[in-house]
């Protein structure tokens, strides 16, 4: 148990980083009950998507749907949220995915979960459903619950400032959904500050709960064990990512400049994936974007130097810069070659609260089947869409948010498309009913592993190795264990509330993460010791996922994988052969423990102290 009211005294040992709190919020009743921390808890499972997948587990079973009363949603802070650690701004949301049908989280940046914290809590549980829209407003420990009736229907950035001025008060920060959210779009996000919590749809989770925001503001700091060498810390860690070679380029484009990189390799989605490589990749250019986009301004997540989100130029006003996913997501996948119209379908997800890349994925898949003369109408309404027609995406994504006319065809994500029209399978590209993000992997057996076996389905931030893959030859083990270590370390850092970048991109020591931890908690840690909770993590949500039966058959990559060679670029004629990556997946599943069909053994649960989990998926 993690919730005794007796152990208090226990989670004060923890010196700092923690706050030892967390709030039951019951939205059904209006209920709120305060709940303690264990210790033991904290060390086993560290925090953010640690600790909210250990509470799925125990707070869900087998049955328990995503559209239900019974599903609850996780809003977890981790131990370094808020602390002076780079892009310390990470807050974990998490439910059973109503894209997928299991495990799904999604994380998001900006200054909301330092806000959690700093409000006394470390996470939020929230349970059951509100009768009437309903706004939640946390004001260090007083809790209301507000009408949102008046903001029902408005876009997710526009209901956060009018809900912040109508609070008068500038400090609250808010997370909001939109009408996607709303209308139960399953890849709906949650939004704050122009951050998103994009994907396996925790904005329909929100929607479902008629939960239109919440908003906290707290006046507490954040304990830290040793302030000292944390500072001193954070100083080392600070003076390599602004020194670094790509710091100022990562200012100006953000993860926008990884475009030209990736399309070089062979690996870009073009035209539904079909394509891997273009030649017109110029307009999504470094050199053009620079020259087009020189008037803007970066802004950061909390205690980030790197400052890769960026605000355009004032004829924009309101425009982010999108990011690489979105990018290629919503520009060449679906034969889109034009920047402006890239920034606005990106600005209308974001207001509509889409997830961007589900979003682009499946109005692809719409593209090719429409290409292909396979799909002419749904809902009555005639299907016109053709590659490169931007302003008919445009269309299309509104129809998709208000679950209206040919929009409702994709708003129950691709698995919801498929169980209507399963002959349409091998167009689409997915991992377990996860729209796949904007990587080509048929040349990239490494990568095709990281999709196929992620626990939210095809998302790259679970393990992303494609140029490590490329750089050299690996053999199986080589690739198994690679895949392995990204899904571990990647996933930490969303248990520790920290950004992946300073480590993925700018390629900052690992080791700085254990002392992070000791210095900020007083727990001595390393970072050897935190991969291996992470790994016990990483057991629980696939046992969650085998509670809902997943298993091998669902540890495959898309039908185009195996079938369609890249007609094209550095890999043109390239394929995986079936038989090559089943014998990836049995080298993957012996290094992880898990026998041949997928299911961690009772030996390997044992090992990270789940012998719970063991005994209830009854293993031997």
């Amino acid at each position: 148990m993690i919730f005794e009211w007796k152990i208090w005294i226990e989670i004060l040992m923890i010196k700092g980083g923690y706050l030892g709190k967390f709030l039951e919020i019951d939205l059904s009743s209006k209920n709120v009950k305060k709940h303690y921390i264990q210790k033991d808890f904290a060390r086993m499972f560290i925090g953010g998507r640690g600790f909210a997948a250990k509470l799925l587990w125990d707070l869900t079973t087998a049955e328990t749907r995503p559209f239900s009363p019974e599903n609850v949603l996780i809003v977890a802070a981790g131990p370094l949220t808020g602390t002076p650690v780079p892009g310390s701004g990470k807050t974990c949301f998490a439910a059973i995915s109503p894209g997928t049908g299991i495990y799904g989280d999604s994380n998001i940046g900006a200054h909301f979960g330092a806000s959690l914290k700093q409000a006394g809590f470390d996470m939020l549980v929230l349970k059951g459903q509100a009768s009437e829209p309903t706004n939640i407003v946390i004001t260090d420990e007083e809790i209301l619950f507000k009408d949102a009736r008046p903001y029902w229907g408005l876009g997710a950035i526009e209901s956060e400032n009018q809900i912040r001025k109508d609070l008068g008060d500038v400090t609250y920060q808010i997370a909001t959904i939109g009408p996607a959210g709303e209308n139960r779009v399953v890849f709906a996000s949650i939004q704050s500050e122009h951050r998103l919590a994009g994907r396996t749809g925790m904005g329909a989770i929100m929607g479902y709960k008629k939960l239109k925001s919440i908003a906290i503001r707290g006046s507490r700091s954040i304990p830290i064990a040793d302030p000292k060498n944390m500072f001193k810390t954070f100083q080392v860690a600070s003076n390599y990512l602004t020194t670094h070679p790509i710091a100022d380029g990562f200012q100006k484009l953000g993860t926008f400049g990884l475009t030209e990189g990736v399309n070089e390799k062979g690996i870009l989605p073009v035209r539904n994936f079909q394509e891997g490589y273009t030649e017109k990749i110029e307009v999504y250019s470094e050199s053009f974007y620079l020259e087009k986009y020189s008037r803007q301004k970066s802004q950061s997540c909390l205690y980030c130097p790197a400052a890769c989100e960026g605000v355009l130029r004032k004829d924009l006003q309101n425009r982010v810069r999108p990011q690489y996913e979105s990018v290629v997501m919503l520009g060449p996948n679906l034969g889109i070659f034009d920047v402006d119209n890239v920034i606005e379908t990106n600005h209308y997800c974001n207001e509509y609260g889409l997830d961007t890349i589900s979003a682009g994925n499946i109005i692809g898949f719409l593209m090719e089947l429409a290409d292909r003369k396979l799909l002419k109408s749904f809902n009555g309404e005639q299907i016109t869409i053709s590659w490169g027609d931007g302003d008919k995406v445009l269309e299309l994504l509104k129809k998709i948010a208000h679950r209206q006319g040919s929009g409702a065809f994709l708003a129950d994500g691709i698995r919801g498309v498929l169980a209507k029209y399963p002959a349409f399978e091998r167009y689409s590209l997915h991992c377990k009913g996860l729209e796949q993000s904007g990587y080509d992997t048929r040349a990239l057996p490494g990568m095709t592993l990281a999709y196929a076996t992620a626990d939210i389905g095809a998302h790259h931030n679970r393990a992303w190795v494609a140029y490590q893959e490329l750089s050299r030859p690996h053999d199986a083990k080589e690739l198994a264990d690679l895949v392995i270590f990204h899904q571990h370390i990647r996933p930490l850092m969303d248990c520790l509330g920290a950004c992946r970048f300073p480590w993925i991109e700018f390629g900052i020591d690992t080791k700085l993460y254990g002392d992070f931890y000791t210095h900020c908690t007083g727990i001595q840690a390393s970072i050897d010791g935190l991969l291996f909770a992470s790994e016990r993590i990483y057991n629980i949500t696939r046992a969650i996922n085998v509670r809902k039966g997943i298993s091998r058959k669902d540890d495959q990559p898309p039908t185009r994988n195996f079938t369609d060679p890249i007609p094209k670029g550095p890999h043109k004629g390239k394929l995986l052969k079936k038989e090559e990556f089943n014998k990836l997946l049995d080298t993957y599943y012996k290094a992880r423990g898990w026998d041949a069909n997928g299911i961690p053994t009772a030996a390997t649960l044992h090992k990270f102290g789940l012998e719970d989990i063991a005994r209830s998926l009854q293993l031997r």
